[in-house]
C-alpha cells in the first residue's frame, strides 16, 4: 500500500498517443498582497521548510523516472512555482547542510544518488537515472504586496 501511494502522480495526460506524467510543487514563503480586482487579500503566513521542499522535488523527479522506466509514461516533468528565493539563489558559501545534495539553485545539477545529511530527521536516498540542470525563470511579481512577492518557476523534464 505504501508503495502504491508513493507512486501517485499529480497529473497524468494522454495526448495524441503520448503519455505524460507531471508533478507540481508550490513551496511558499510569507507574503501578503491585496489586488484591486480580487475581493480578498492573498496571505501566506507560514512558510514551507526549504530543506523538505528540495527533498520532495527530487523525490518527484525520481517518481517521474519510475513511471517512464516502467513504460507507464513516455515523458514527464516536475514543475516548481515558488516565491522562496533561497530555492533559486546560489548560496554565498558552500554548504554542508543536510539537504546540500538536493539544492536546486540556478545552474545546480541533480543526478545519480542524492544523500540526505546525517543530522535531523533521516530520509532515504533519492536515486536518479537522468541529470537535471536547474534553470529558473521569472513568473510574476506582486507589486501591491509585502514579503516574498517575486515568483519564479523551474521545469525539470525527463524522457525515455
Amino acid at each position: 500500500m505504501a508503495e502504491e501511494c508513493r507512486r501517485r502522480l499529480d497529473l497524468y495526460v494522454m495526448l495524441d498517443g503520448g503519455r505524460f506524467a507531471y508533478e507540481l510543487k508550490y513551496p511558499l514563503a510569507s507574503f501578503r498582497a491585496e489586488l484591486k480586482e480580487e475581493p480578498l487579500p492573498f496571505y501566506r503566513g507560514k512558510p514551507n521548510p526549504d530543506d523538505f521542499s528540495r527533498y520532495e522535488i527530487a523525490e518527484d523527479i525520481g517518481r517521474i523516472e519510475h513511471f517512464i522506466e516502467e513504460g507507464r509514461a513516455d515523458a514527464g516533468c516536475v514543475v516548481v512555482l515558488t516565491n522562496v528565493s533561497s530555492l533559486w539563489r546560489v548560496p554565498a558559501i558552500p554548504t554542508t547542510a543536510q539537504d546540500a545534495a538536493f539544492r536546486i539553485h540556478e545552474e545546480a545539477v541533480l543526478s545519480e544518488t542524492l544523500e540526505w545529511g546525517p543530522r535531523g530527521q533521516p530520509k532515504a536516498p533519492v536515486r536518479l537515472t537522468g541529470s537535471y540542470e536547474c534553470r529558473w525563470r521569472d513568473y510574476s511579481k506582486l507589486e501591491e504586496g509585502t514579503g516574498a512577492t517575486s515568483f519564479r518557476y523551474l521545469i525539470l523534464a525527463a524522457s525515455a
